[in-house]
């Protein structure tokens, strides 16, 4: 039987996704994002690890070919039969693997991002901090990003024992504000089409007016956030973030369907236009008021009829400041 290397296997399962060589590294196209701009996942050739930075999750190279295949183990091991490479497995810190609901009260922790997405490897990132952040007053504050759930203190542990990095945490988390990020490309006015729908679909829910909010994203899209007591059941478990992208997709099943579910971007790819990523246990989403470095604008708060009746132009010229809606 042929062996494989390392490099071997990685070129040829991620030749769809325009790697490139690094010195040690391989960089590509992210297989669960799609995402492209500065490609995010990156493949250590020498410990034969990946970590995906649009996602926040990572492994080995066992788990590598389960993603790309979306098989269960075996056919991993069958992949990776032939692999004469030694693969490194992670130190796992031991959080609590339980199924008893986590009580509210010990999901205090965000991990808090400043200055671009890929900029996670400090563990101080991670602190106490229970509220979305809202940068409104510092117009200097530039690609800010925030936790999409909350965590316990296990998070921060996790990133200290690791020395900043979070692939492969799992631990219980707690919706607080559950977004949607709807992105269609350069086409905002079908974005606003699907954020509409996506509006009106959760006020029909039941969701009060008060418990949702609209946000131009600052760049290519919008943002509508809402709080509702629907999750009490859910949140509180490591379980959670499957729990919210199931609901994600029944909620938005019907809205999509008359505005197709992707669109495609300049370069051919396509992208789904709410955004699955962001439920990922350790996933982030854009702060309110931090400014985009790409647009120069800001993700601002809209009411909704401004986010209904304002043109495209009239809400980017909002954009150019900060705006105080919401608190």
């Amino acid at each position: 039987m042929s062996r494989f290397t390392c490099r071997e296997l990685v070129e040829h399962e991620l030749a769809h996704l325009n790697p490139r060589i690094e010195g040690k590294t391989i960089r590509c196209n992210s297989p669960s994002t799609g995402y492209h701009r500065r490609p995010p996942f990156v493949v250590n050739l020498e410990k034969c690890t990946w970590y995906d930075y649009s996602t926040g999750r990572g492994g080995n190279v066992v788990q590598l070919i389960r993603l790309l295949h979306r098989s269960g183990y075996c056919r991993g091991s069958k992949y990776v039969s032939s692999f004469s490479y030694p693969i490194h497995q992670p130190n796992t810190y031991q959080h609590r693997h339980t199924r008893e609901q986590v009580p509210y009260s010990e999901f205090t922790f965000r991990e808090i991002v400043v200055g671009g997405i890929y900029n996670r490897t400090n563990s101080s990132r991670i602190k106490p901090y229970p509220d979305v952040p809202d940068y409104d007053g510092d117009p200097t504050a530039i690609d800010c990003y925030h936790s999409g759930f909350l965590h316990t203190g296990d998070f921060q542990k996790y990133a200290i024992e690791h020395n900043g990095r979070i692939a492969g945490y799992n631990g219980s988390v707690w919706v607080d504000w559950l977004t949607f990020d709807i992105d269609c490309g350069t086409d905002l006015e079908r974005a606003r089409g699907v954020g509409l729908k996506v509006y009106d679909r959760l006020l029909a829910t039941g969701v009060e007016r008060y418990n949702i909010r609209i946000y131009f994203s600052g760049n290519k899209g919008f943002h509508i956030s809402f709080k509702d007591p629907i999750f009490d059941e859910v949140n509180g478990y490591e379980s959670t973030p499957e729990k919210v992208r199931q609901f994600v997709h029944a909620l938005t099943s019907v809205v999509v369907g008359s505005f197709g579910n992707v669109y495609t971007d300049q370069n051919g790819k396509t992208h789904s236009i709410i955004d699955p990523a962001i439920y990922s246990c350790t996933s982030l989403i854009r702060s309110p008021n931090s400014r985009h470095s790409v647009s120069g604008l800001y993700k601002i708060p809209l009411s909704e009829p401004e986010f209904q009746y304002r043109t495209i132009d009239e809400i980017k010229k909002m954009a150019a400041t900060q705006r105080n809606l919401y608190n």
